[in-house]
C-alpha cells in the first residue's frame, strides 16, 4: 500500500479534489458506491500508508478479497493517467517550463503513435510530427527529435522529392551527433558526481588529468554544435578542474557564466539547477574563505530543491561545512540533525546516511559532547563503502573520542585495529601518505600510554608535514627518510605537502594535526622540521 500511498500524497490539494471528480465523472454509479473512490479517500485521509488488511475489511468486510487487489491497481493506473491529463492546473506552478514541454511533447508522441498505426492517414499525423520536432529541436530533446525525424523522412520527405528526402535525412544525422555528444557530456557530468561522492580522498594529479583530457574533448566538439546543455556539463567539469587547481577566483568566475547558461536558455533553466549553480558558489566562497557567504548562498541553493530530495541534502551538507568552518557547533549539530531527518535512511541511501551520521559525531565532538559523538561512531554503518576515505576518517576520530574521554586501553586497541585495517586496504585501495603520517602519530603516542607530554620532539617532524599549506600538484620524486628505520617506506613526490596538506570536504573534517598539537600543547607556528627528511610509513 505504500506506493500507492505515496503517490496519492503527491497530489497537491487542487490536484486532489480535481482526481476525486476525475474518478467520479465517467461512471453512472453512486459516488458512495465506488470502491476506487472509497479507497482513494481512505488512503489520502491517512497521514501514514495502512496495511493492505486493514483497506481490505474496511471495504470488503474480509482480509482476503481477489477484488481488493485488482481494485489497487485500477486505482494506480487512474492515478497514473490523471497525471498526464490537463486537469490539474497545478502542473505549470510543480513543473519548469522544459520539463512540462516534455511531457507535452511525449503525449503528442503517443498521439501520433496511435492515429498512425491504428487509423486511416489523416492531415493531423503531420501537423503532430512538425509540432514535436519543432519542440525537441527548442528543448534539444535529440532522442526524440532523431526518432520523429525518422518517421518524418519515411511518411512524408520521401513522398516530396529526393532534395527533401536528403535534407531530412541529413537533420536527423544531426540529431544523432548532438544526441551522442549530450550523452557523453552528461556521463561526464555524473562520473565526477561518483568520485566525489564516493571517494573521501582522492588522486588529485589523476583527476586533474582526467579532468583536462574530457575538457578539451567536449569543448572541441561542442564548437560546432554549441549546445547550451553540453556547456552546462562542461562548466560543472571546468569548475572541479579549477578548484582542483586552488584558482578558487576562476572557479567563481566559471559559476557565474554557468549561472548565465541556465537562466538565458529554455532548454537548460530549470529550478534545480540553480539550486546546483548556488551549491557549488557556495562551495566557492568556502575555498575563499568567505564564509559567511557561503552560507548564505548554500541556503539561497535550498530553496530550489524539493525538501528531502538528494539536491535538498547536498545543500544542507554545504551549509553544515560554512557553519562548522565559522566554529557555530550548535547551529552545525542543528544542520547535521536537520541533514539526517530531511528525508528517511532509504531515500538517503545507506552510505549518505552514513556520512550524515559522522558529520553529526564531528561536531558533537567540537562541543565536548563526547559520549554522544562515541556512541555515533560505534554504530556501524556503510561508510565501509569508502575504505581508504570516510571509513578511515570515523576510525580516526573515534580514538581521537576515546582518547578525551580517557578511555585510554580502548584507544590503544582501537589504534592497532587501524594499524591492521591499513595493511588490509592498501593491497585494494591507497592509503593516503596524510592518513599514514596521522597513524605514525598516534602510534607514537599509543606507544607512550598517550601520555602526550612525554612526546618530545619526535613528533615535530610529522607536525610540520601535516600543517604544511596545499601546493600544486608534485612533478619529481624524493624519497622522505624515517627516523626509526626498519619499517617499509612509501616514495612521496616532490613538493607532496600539497598532499599532506588538510583539505576541506574530506572524511578528516577538521584539521587532526591541530587537536593532536592541543594534547601536546604546543604551537604549532613554531614547530619546523628537522633537516632530516622524512620517510612516510606504510604500516605493516
Amino acid at each position: 500500500m505504500q506506493e500507492l500511498h505515496s503517490l496519492l500524497h503527491s497530489f497537491t490539494s487542487g490536484e486532489g479534489s480535481s482526481f476525486r471528480n476525475y474518478l467520479s465523472c465517467f461512471t453512472t454509479y453512486n459516488k458512495e458506491n465506488l470502491k476506487q473512490l472509497q479507497l482513494a479517500e481512505l488512503l489520502m485521509n491517512e497521514k501514514e500508508p495502512p496495511t493492505h488488511d486493514a483497506c481490505c475489511i474496511k471495504l470488503y468486510g474480509t482480509k482476503h478479497d481477489h477484488s481488493f487487489d485488482d481494485l489497487k491497481y485500477q486505482l494506480k493506473e487512474k492515478a497514473l493517467d490523471f497525471l498526464l491529463s490537463d486537469i490539474s492546473c497545478d502542473k505549470k506552478k510543480e513543473l519548469d517550463e522544459a520539463d512540462y514541454a516534455i511531457i507535452r511533447m511525449k503525449k503528442k508522441s503517443a498521439q501520433f503513435q496511435h492515429l498512425f498505426f491504428s487509423k486511416t492517414r489523416i492531415f493531423a499525423i503531420n501537423y503532430l510530427l512538425d509540432d514535436i520536432i519543432r519542440e525537441a529541436k527548442k528543448y534539444e530533446q535529440y532522442s526524440m527529435l532523431a526518432e520523429h525525424l525518422k518517421y518524418k523522412k519515411t511518411i512524408v520527405s520521401w513522398k516530396q522529392g529526393k532534395a527533401e528526402f536528403e535534407k531530412t535525412n541529413a537533420e536527423m544525422q544531426d540529431a544523432a551527433k548532438r544526441l551522442a555528444l549530450y550523452n557523453k557530456a552528461e556521463h561526464y557530468y555524473y562520473e565526477l558526481n561518483m568520485m566525489n561522492e564516493y571517494n573521501g580522498r582522492q588522486d588529485e594529479k589523476r583527476k586533474l588529468q582526467w579532468l583536462q583530457k574530457v575538457i578539451a574533448e567536449i569543448d572541441t566538439e561542442n564548437k560546432n554544435i554549441k549546445s547550451p546543455h553540453v556547456s552546462y556539463s562542461l562548466k560543472f567539469l571546468e569548475l572541479e578542474y579549477y578548484q582542483l587547481k586552488k584558482n578558487y577566483a576562476k572557479a567563481r568566475s566559471v559559476c557565474t557564466e554557468w549561472l548565465d547558461i541556465v537562466m538565458d536558455n529554455k532548454s537548460v533553466y530549470r529550478r534545480q539547477r540553480l539550486g546546483v549553480v548556488y551549491d557549488n558558489l557556495s562551495r566557492c566562497e568556502f575555498y575563499l574563505q568567505d564564509y559567511t557567504q557561503a552560507a548564505k548562498d548554500a541556503r539561497e541553493a535550498q530553496k530550489y530543491f524539493n525538501a528531502g530530495s538528494e539536491n535538498y541534502c547536498i545543500a544542507l551538507e554545504q551549509e553544515f561545512y560554512a557553519l562548522f568552518a565559522m566554529e557555530q557547533y550548535n547551529e552545525a549539530i542543528d544542520m547535521a540533525e536537520k541533514m539526517i531527518s530531511s528525508a528517511t535512511r532509504k531515500e538517503l541511501g545507506e552510505f549518505r546516511d552514513a556520512k550524515y551520521h559522522y558529520l553529526l559525531a564531528n561536531a558533537l565532538f567540537k562541543k565536548e559532547r563526547f559520549r554522544e559523538a562515541l556512541n555515533l561512531l560505534s554504530q556501524e554503518r556503510e561508510l565501509s563503502q569508502d575504505k581508504a576515505g570516510w571509513e578511515i576518517g570515523r576510525r580516526t576520530l573515534k580514538i581521537m573520542t576515546l582518547v578525551e574521554k580517557n578511555q585510554l586501553d580502548e584507544a590503544g586497541l582501537t589504534v592497532h585495529s587501524l594499524k591492521q585495517f591499513f595493511s588490509r586496504t592498501e593491497t585494494e585501495t591507497p592509503i593516503s601518505p596524510r592518513d599514514k603520517i596521522i597513524l605514525k602519530l598516534l602510534l607514537m603516542a599509543e606507544r607512550k600510554g598517550f601520555a602526550f607530554n612525554t612526546l618530545t620532539g619526535g613528533t615535530d617532524k610529522y607536525m610540520s608535514k601535516l600543517k604544511a599549506p596545499p601546493q600544486p600538484s608534485p612533478l619529481g620524486r624524493e624519497n622522505i627518510s624515517s627516523p626509526d628505520g626498519g619499517e617499509p617506506a612509501l616514495s612521496l613526490s616532490k613538493g607532496q605537502e600539497g598532499a599532506l596538506a588538510w583539505q576541506p570536504f574530506t572524511h578528516e573534517v577538521f584539521p587532526f594535526h591541530e587537536w593532536f598539537a592541543g594534547k601536546l600543547k604546543i604551537n604549532l607556528n613554531k614547530v619546523t622540521a628537522s633537516s632530516e627528511k622524512l620517510k612516510v610509513m606504510v604500516m605493516k
